[in-house]
């Protein structure tokens, strides 16, 4: 018997459904099958058909198309398990050609201390849009431009990628984009994991003349895969938009990093701005459990950055962020698939939480987070306005001793009027919470904590949190500012904004329409 399968050519894989676990599993077949390697963050790229995958597949397999000039094996080793600080040099990411230009480009005017012109990347994402929105208030101000690099088949495709971020159940949002936009922003289709970005030589070059700032926000997150997953799309887009920073002028970079580059260093002093990468570590692992590999590949653009600024001559702002929460103003606007939202979801469509999440005294632990509206004000403003040298900025809200945690936030969500039940024992919340999980119907299971519910299979140690201090970020911008800025707290208002988005986003239901149930 013959079987004939018919797949739609004309769509993505994840249009056919396919996920990041899928993905891997394909990516492995292929290279089983074909001998060629097909980057994880090729396969879920909306805008990569099957016609296109097929193209990439018989491209690299017959020779036509060389593979990537730099590989993970290349620079870390073949049978690597952790990563080196030493392993990443420049020299081994840029050629002889990249560092005479990056010489001249020295040679040029001094980097303003205003920048008019900045390019951002990651603009669609649940931060970048916001980013976007600040970048534009700045540009209204300054008479400037903001430049976005969005994934798509077509110029007019990457605009309506970027538009479609700010439609949404809050149409305040979509009329403020659309009154910053008008003569403000370009959006033009590229990619990170290509040559020049996958721009034209002449779109190019008028870049490399004119951009006075980067702010790097795009990156493949996927807190599933590993470093050698993650290395081309996170580490090797950051070292193509190096280059850019460094022809025809020199240029700013801003980089949006994470906490996670300090994670289990086991240290009870808080983690320093004056750290950085290489301070905190000499190695890191390839992945040793949840977000281990995201982390890595962060800490290694650090790396690459920190040597940037000093051999370059590039500025280079650091922003290590905690976790990035809702919006204060507009309605609806949450990261759906970060963590924290997939536990509150699970809470609220379960009613179970544990007695404590925690080990040991509770109230040693603390929950760091801001929100979205900040974290983007904060990095936007201060890589917009460089500095000579190299900065790093925790975007914290360094709170230590307020006794916010996991537990608080539960206790919240009872507040908010939704009914939970605590568990004594937490391995019986665990058993049972999976349970009414797994009960789900799939699109809820899909958006639960379902797929990440192994990182809660053992309560967290209550002081085993790692403080980062905020001193610099604050400095920095009362200096902007002209005076004191107030990094706000996690409190229940913001608790309850999560809640109220759930809902607006239909996601969970109020609790005055489950009582009136």
């Amino acid at each position: 018997m013959n079987l004939e399968l018919h797949v739609p050519t004309t769509q993505s894989f994840l249009q056919l459904g396919g996920d990041s676990l899928s993905a891997l599993s394909l990516a492995d077949l292929i290279r089983d099958l074909c001998a060629v390697a097909v980057p994880v963050g090729f396969l879920l790229d909306p805008t990569v058909n099957v016609d296109a995958l097929v193209r990439y597949v018989e491209e690299r397999a017959s020779g036509r198309i060389p593979a990537r000039a730099v590989t993970f094996e290349q620079v870390h080793g073949k049978e690597a398990t952790v990563v080196r600080a030493e392993d990443l040099r420049l020299d081994r990411f840029l050629s002889a050609e990249d560092f005479e230009a990056a010489e001249k480009a020295r040679l040029g005017a001094e980097v303003p201390r205003e920048a008019r012109v900045v390019l951002l990347t990651g603009a669609n994402g649940f931060l970048g849009r916001f980013l976007t929105l600040d970048l534009l208030e700045r540009a209204s101000r300054l008479g400037g431009r903001v430049v976005c690099i969005v994934r798509a088949p077509s110029e007019a495709a990457a605009l309506e990628r970027l538009s479609a971020s700010f439609r949404g159940p809050d149409p305040r949002l979509w009329a403020r984009f659309q009154a910053l936009s008008q003569g403000r922003l370009t959006v033009l289709q590229g990619d990170l994991m290509k040559p020049r970005l996958g721009l034209s030589e002449e779109v190019y070059g008028r870049l490399c003349e004119e951009v006075d700032c980067i702010v790097h926000n795009g990156a493949l997150v996927n807190h599933a895969f590993s470093y050698p997953q993650l290395f081309e799309p996170n580490v090797l887009g950051t070292v193509e938009l190096m280059r850019l920073a460094t022809r025809r002028r020199i240029k700013a970079f801003g980089f949006v990093s994470s906490v996670g580059v300090a994670g289990g260093l086991g240290r009870r002093e808080p983690v320093r701005e004056d750290e950085d990468a290489r301070a905190l570590a000499r190695e890191r692992p390839i992945d040793s459990g949840y977000a281990v590999g995201y982390a890595t590949s962060k800490w290694a653009c650090e790396v690459l950055l920190r040597e940037l600024s000093d051999r370059l001559g590039v500025p280079v702002d650091v922003f290590r962020c905690s976790m990035i929460m809702a919006h204060r103003e507009f309605a609806g606007q949450i990261n759906v698939s970060d963590f924290l939202t997939r536990l509150l979801y699970g809470v609220v469509i379960t009613g179970l939480a544990p007695r404590s999440f925690y080990v040991g005294d509770p109230r040693r632990a603390h929950f760091d987070g801001l929100p979205v509206d900040f974290v983007a004000g904060s990095i936007s403003a201060i890589a917009s306005s460089p500095q000579q040298g190299y900065a790093t900025y925790h975007v914290v809200n360094a709170r230590w001793e307020d006794g916010v945690s996991l537990d608080t936030l539960v206790s919240w969500i009872k507040a908010a009027g939704y009914p939970v039940t605590r568990i004594e024992e937490y391995a019986a919340w665990y058993a049972a919470f999976r349970e009414r999980l797994l009960a789900l119907p799939p699109e809820q299971q899909q958006r639960s904590p379902l797929p990440i519910l192994y990182q809660w299979a053992q309560p967290v140690r209550a002081d085993a949190v790692t403080r980062f201090d905020a001193q610099r970020l604050r400095q920095r911008l009362a200096e902007l500012s002209g005076g004191p800025v107030a990094i706000p707290p996690l409190d229940e208002a913001l608790i309850h904004t999560y809640l109220m988005d759930l809902s607006v986003l239909g996601l969970i239901e109020e609790p005055s329409a489950r009582a009136a149930e």
